[in-house]
């Protein structure tokens, strides 16, 4: 076996009849117009899902406070009941 082996034959595409070498150098981006860094980073995503997050942290927030509010309302209304409730007790006992 020689030490200096020929390159192995470039891949022909099956539907289009070019070489898969050629197939990729053609989907790659262009110098002058290719994928903006942030988009090819994902550093647009990154910001855009940290601000729906912080977004959906305050809604939640908020959401919990008018819960915690609601909470206090219910239990107002529940002394008030008792407090009903026991002003019937003394008044049908007279």
């Amino acid at each position: 076996m020689s030490t200096h082996e020929a390159p192995a034959p470039a891949l022909k595409s099956a539907t289009k009849g070019r070489t898969r070498t050629a197939e990729i150098e053609e989907s790659k981006p262009s110098r002058t117009g290719g994928i903006p860094l942030d988009e090819w980073s994902g550093a647009a995503a990154t910001k855009a899902l940290h601000a729906t997050m912080q977004e959906f942290v305050q809604a939640t927030n908020q959401t919990s406070r008018r819960m915690v509010q609601l909470t206090w309302a219910i239990a107002v209304l529940t002394v008030m009941m008792l407090g009903a409730v026991v002003m019937q007790i003394v008044l049908a006992l007279r």
